[in-house]
C-alpha cells in the first residue's frame, strides 16, 4: 500500500495529467492481475474534470 510522506493533504486546482496517470496504472494493474477483473475506474475528486482535488489517483477495482 502506498502511504502519503506528508500528513496534510491540500487541494490543487485539476490537473490533466491525472487521467494519463491513471491509464497508465490501469495498464500497469492489468498486466499483474490479467483479465480476473470486471471493472478498473479512476473514482474519486482527481476522476472530476475542472475540480479541485486532492492529488492522489484513487483506483477501484471489481474483482471476478
Amino acid at each position: 500500500m502506498h502511504r502519503l510522506k506528508v500528513k496534510v493533504v491540500k487541494l490543487v486546482s485539476h490537473n490533466p495529467l491525472w487521467i494519463k496517470k491513471f491509464e497508465r496504472e490501469k495498464k500497469r494493474i492489468e498486466k499483474v492481475i490479467g483479465n480476473s477483473f470486471i471493472a478498473i475506474e479512476h473514482v474519486g475528486s482527481t476522476s472530476i474534470l475542472d475540480m479541485p482535488a486532492k492529488p492522489v489517483i484513487d483506483i477501484a477495482l471489481g474483482i471476478r
